[in-house]
C-alpha cells in the first residue's frame, strides 16, 4: 500500500493504523514509511547544510524527477509494505499512476489547513515547485496547490476526507476494505479524547482572519493556475 498526502494531513497517524490493520511492515531503514525523504533515513543527521529536496517539480527539473522515479522503482517492495509520502507528490503520483501497481490511499485535507500549518511552522519547502509567484507565501501556496491537483490525478486512489477521518474511524476501515476486499480488517477506533483535544486547536482555526485571508489568496492562485474549478478544490 501507498499512502499519499499534503503534509499534515493525519497521514503519519493513518500510516500505522494502516499497517496494523493489513499486517504491512514498514521499512526498517526509515520511519513512517516515508522512503522519498531523507531526512527520514535513519543515517540522518541534522547539520547545518542546505536539506535534500523535496516538492521537486518537473518543470523545475524534469532529470531530477526521473531519477527519483528510477529510484521508487527499483526499491518499494509491491507485496507486503506500507509506504507513505508528502514530500515528493510530483514524482510519487506519476510513478503511482503509471507502473507502480500498488494500492493508493489518498488523504484529502483541505488546502487551506495545510497552507496555515506549513507557514506557522517556517515549513516552506513547497516553493519549490512554484512557477509563478515569487514571494514566500504565494510560493508556498502555489506548490501546495499543484501537488494537491498532481495527487488528485492518480487513478484508482482512494480517496478519504480529512474531515471524515476526525468524526468517524469507520470511514478509514471502508476504504481499507475496498483496497483490500479479501481481507478480514478490524481497526481499532483512533479517536480518543487526546486524539480529539489535540485537533480541536487546529481546526478552530478555521475561525480565525488569518485562515480567511490566506482562503482568499489560496483562491486566487488558483485561478492563476487555471484549478480553481477542479472538483477537489471546493474547500478553498
Amino acid at each position: 500500500m501507498f499512502i499519499v498526502a499534503l503534509p499534515r494531513s493525519l497521514s503519519s497517524r493513518m500510516y500505522h493504523l494502516a499497517r496494523q490493520a493489513l499486517n504491512l511492515k514498514e521499512p526498517d531503514w526509515t520511519t513512517d514509511g516515508e522512503i522519498m525523504n531523507l531526512d527520514r533515513h535513519v543515517a540522518f543527521e541534522p547539520t547545518p547544510v542546505p536539506e535534500a529536496a523535496k516538492f521537486t517539480h518537473p518543470l523545475v527539473d524534469e532529470k531530477r524527477c526521473e531519477k527519483m522515479r528510477t529510484f521508487l522503482e527499483q526499491l518499494a517492495i509491491r507485496r507486503g509494505y506500507a509506504y507513505k509520502d508528502v514530500v515528493q507528490p510530483f514524482v510519487v503520483s506519476k510513478w503511482l499512476a503509471t507502473t507502480s501497481g500498488m494500492p493508493v490511499l489518498r488523504i484529502d485535507r483541505p488546502l487551506v489547513d495545510v497552507v496555515y500549518a506549513m507557514l506557522a511552522r517556517d515549513w516552506v519547502y513547497p516553493r519549490n515547485a512554484a512557477t509563478l509567484s515569487t514571494d514566500r507565501e504565494g510560493a508556498v501556496i502555489e506548490g501546495l496547490i499543484r501537488a494537491r491537483a498532481s495527487l488528485d490525478a492518480i487513478a484508482g486512489a482512494q480517496a478519504v476526507h480529512f474531515d471524515e477521518l476526525t468524526v468517524d474511524s469507520n470511514v478509514l476501515e471502508k476504504a481499507f476494505t475496498n483496497l483490500y476486499p479479501q481481507t478480514n480488517i478490524a481497526l481499532p477506533n483512533y479517536r480518543t479524547p487526546d486524539f480529539v483535544a489535540e485537533l480541536t486547536p487546529v481546526l478552530a482555526r478555521r475561525r480565525t482572519s488569518r485562515y480567511r485571508r490566506l482562503q482568499h489568496r489560496c483562491r486566487y492562485i488558483a485561478e492563476q493556475l487555471d484549478l480553481a474549478d477542479a472538483p477537489l478544490f471546493n474547500d478553498i
